[in-house]
């Protein structure tokens, strides 16, 4: 897939382009505040000490596509036993089709995007922007982290995997990919047409347009 191969060409370049490439990962632009940071990192990394003393963060190893052995064959087929996620109902089953298409629907606050919620940062979705809180009604629930189970079938057989927010997920969860408006980018090109740049492959963009930036930068100074 085209984003692990980004993921993992990263992690050979300079310190300071891979701080610029976690940034892309969770948020499709960089701030003002990013380039005024990446450019110390860059500059750090050439001999010129920085008063702030910023030190360069990396994508977490837990970051990848799958890890499990090749030709492994993972499908979700229930959200279950959902606990301090919203005011969803909790010891309730969210079964998914294994063939066609599930629809969930329902009025606003039914519940919907709290799943999604769930499936985003359990199955490591790119986009990780959106929090999981617990049922405002419910103090003794404030502190506490989200838990869901996955119901998964790997070659054939069935397996639960318990998931806590706040802790690694299992690798298992990485087959399972969750896309929506946050995690891509979509655009009217210059001739009004709508195109898609694939997953993964806006990180290149962006980074290219950083390092354009911060050539600026260096020639400024």
């Amino acid at each position: 897939m085209i984003l692990g191969t980004v993921i993992e060409w990263s992690r050979t370049l300079p310190l300071w382009q891979q701080d610029a490439v976690r940034r892309l990962y969770s948020c499709a632009k960089l701030s003002a505040s990013d380039f005024d940071d990446i450019y110390a990192l860059l500059r750090q990394e050439h001999g010129i000490p920085d008063v702030k003393l910023r030190v360069a963060e990396t994508l977490s190893g837990e970051i990848s596509e799958s890890r499990t052995p090749d030709g492994a064959r993972v499908r979700l087929t229930a959200v279950k036993d959902l606990k301090n996620v919203n005011a969803l109902a909790e010891e309730q089953v969210l079964p998914i089709q294994q063939a066609g298409i599930t629809a969930i629907y329902g009025h606003n606050g039914s519940g919907k995007s709290g799943y999604s919620r769930v499936l985003k940062r359990a199955c490591r979705a790119r986009d990780q922007s959106e929090r999981i809180l617990p049922n405002a009604q419910l103090a003794s629930l404030s502190n506490s982290p989200a838990e869901a189970v996955f119901e998964l079938l790997v070659n054939g057989a069935t397996e639960d995997i318990k998931w806590v927010d706040g802790t690694v997920a299992s690798d298992l969860l990485a087959h399972v990919s969750i896309f929506d408006a946050h995690c891509a980018k979509a655009y009217l090109n210059t001739e009004d047409e709508f195109s898609y740049l694939p997953y993964g492959l806006d990180i290149l963009e962006e980074l290219a347009r950083a390092c354009t930036r911060l050539k600026g930068m260096l020639e400024d100074d």
